[in-house]
């Protein structure tokens, strides 16, 4: 009873007052602490309330041994002892009762926080991811960079005038504003970019892959659609103009850092005139594309930075520098053919994060759990090098297409990055998943695929995750990350599976699942 006492105490605790404290202080600074100190209070509550459950269970089922051994005896007044271990017993079964109800009022309040954990993650004007979104995003990309050498840039918006405009039409038509220059973002991005509000007027887009070079003239494109929206309010015609500032990763570089210079070109081009765009090259900043609406901008160099020559191209770590005319040969010898449109129309990352969040939700509401597995094609960028664009591209549709055809009508295949695609598999259970995935390692490893007259083999590495308690969106992609890691690192061609500690082969999987 002293148990219970403990339980009961924790309960009213939390339902009374740390659940109120706790959701009052996460509506006020959407703070992380906050949510991960109410899922810490919450996790130790429900381990509690369970070891209680299993004591108790135990104690009964003695009992009920004893009460079995003193029936069957015959000898003496074993009335008074089975009636009083009667009650013992119904007072034990009450007890479990309620210890099963103050676990499962405790798991109903788990879910419904990391539900709104989840919800933290977009921005419920537009729609767009969020800063706490983009910040996870940026540190994705920044740990992708010095693990492959890909390049990236970030993008920072800001709408012209924005309270300026707020005041002659209104908060409504600001709020209209920021939703359909969210809309032109979504519109403009990359499959695998990912646009967010960062703050107020103020939007970023995380360009995956690319380099400065290529984002140039993309970035002139955000600035034009922009421009180019009419908004019509109370029969007034009104257009919107937006700043922008560019920046890609330098080597050696934190998130911080590009970030800060993204922001200092946004604020050049808005020195310069607004409705235009500069770069930064991380020395200075210089206008992209002259427009010609507008005065042509000129360079604006910090104060801060010592004169130097400007640098195009930022070094990558995974390359050492090459000739520009070099590049641009290689750029043209590149086959269009790679991005075949099945290879566009597939959803990109963000759609299966979106997809992904939906389908927590619903788990989160006591519906079936979700699982993640990414499938890598082993050794891409030497097989897209020494056999050409066109047999890379090739080699994504194939596993394309092979995942589709072991998946189910409820299941998602998305590209979710370049080499990489995401299934996401809701209600399947960590069995099937495992027997799925390694079913697809196997039978692409075994394929043979001709194509220009010659034979082509690949194979690929795999890591999954099922949700588990205390996950949500991005505990579980993470999860399923360093699952594939592990399995790139134990030399491709194989699949391994995260249980919620460390990531484990098929074999240790199944053997825990058997064993369960």
């Amino acid at each position: 009873m002293a148990l219970s006492a403990i339980v009961g105490i924790s309960v009213g605790w939390w339902f009374r007052g740390g659940n109120s404290a706790g959701l009052a202080a996460y509506d006020a600074d959407n703070s992380d602490t906050g949510v991960d100190r109410a899922g810490e209070v919450l996790a130790r509550l429900q381990d509690l309330a369970a070891r209680m459950a299993s004591d108790v269970g135990e104690h009964s089922s003695k009992v009920r041994e004893a009460n079995d051994e003193l029936a069957a005896a015959g000898k003496g007044d074993t009335e008074t002892v089975v009636r009083t271990v009667t009650k013992l017993l119904d007072a034990n079964e009450k007890m479990q009762e309620q210890l099963a109800s103050a676990e499962n009022r405790l798991q109903e309040q788990a879910r419904k926080i990391e539900s709104y954990a989840a919800e933290a993650r977009t921005d419920p004007l537009t729609g767009l991811p969020n800063r706490r979104a983009f910040d996870a995003e940026i540190s994705y990309r920044l740990s992708e960079y010095h693990r492959t050498g890909k390049p990236f840039c970030v993008v920072m918006i800001d709408v012209d005038h924005f309270k300026k405009f707020n005041d002659t039409y209104g908060h409504q038509a600001g709020d209209e504003v920021l939703s359909e220059v969210a809309e032109v973002l979504r519109r403009t991005a990359g499959p695998h970019d990912m646009p967010a509000r960062f703050g107020g007027e103020e939007f970023v887009v995380v360009l995956h892959a690319t380099a400065v070079s290529e984002a140039e003239p993309r970035v002139e494109r955000i600035r034009r659609a922009i421009a180019d929206v009419s908004f019509d309010f109370a029969g007034q015609a009104a257009r919107v103009t937006a700043s922008l500032g560019l920046a890609q990763l330098l080597g050696g570089e934190n998130a911080v850092g590009v970030i800060e210079r993204a922001d200092a070109a946004l604020y050049a081009a808005k020195d310069a005139g607004r409705n235009r765009a500069y770069w930064h090259d991380g020395h200075a900043t210089h206008p992209i594309a002259q427009q010609p609406d507008a005065a042509p901008p000129q360079p604006v160099a910090e104060k801060s930075s010592p004169a130097c020559r400007p640098q195009t191209e930022p070094p990558s770590p995974a390359r050492t520098a090459a000739r520009p005319e070099v590049e641009c040969e290689a750029r043209q010898e590149e086959d269009p053919a790679a991005h075949t449109p099945s290879d566009r129309e597939r959803p990109n990352r963000m759609v299966f994060c979106t997809l992904l969040r939906h389908r927590v939700a619903e788990w989160q509401r006591g519906g079936a759990p979700p699982s993640v597995v990414l499938v890598r094609i082993d050794e891409f960028d030497r097989l897209s090098q020494f056999q050409g664009q066109r047999v890379a591209g090739m080699l994504l549709e194939v596993t394309a297409r092979y995942l589709r055809a072991a998946t189910r009508g409820g299941d998602l295949v998305a590209q979710y990055d370049d080499t990489t695609f995401g299934l996401l598999l809701p209600g399947a259970g960590m069995a099937n998943v495992i027997a799925v995935a390694e079913r697809l390692r196997k039978t692409i490893a075994e394929s043979r695929l001709s194509f220009d007259g010659k034979e082509h083999r690949f194979t690929v590495s795999v890591g999954g995750a099922e949700i588990s308690q205390g996950d949500d969106v991005q505990r579980l992609l993470h999860r399923s990350e360093e699952a594939l890691s592990a399995s790139i690192k134990s030399g491709g061609n194989c699949c391994y599976f995260h249980n919620g500690h460390w990531s484990e082969t098929v074999a240790a999987a199944q053997e825990r699942l058997a064993s369960a």
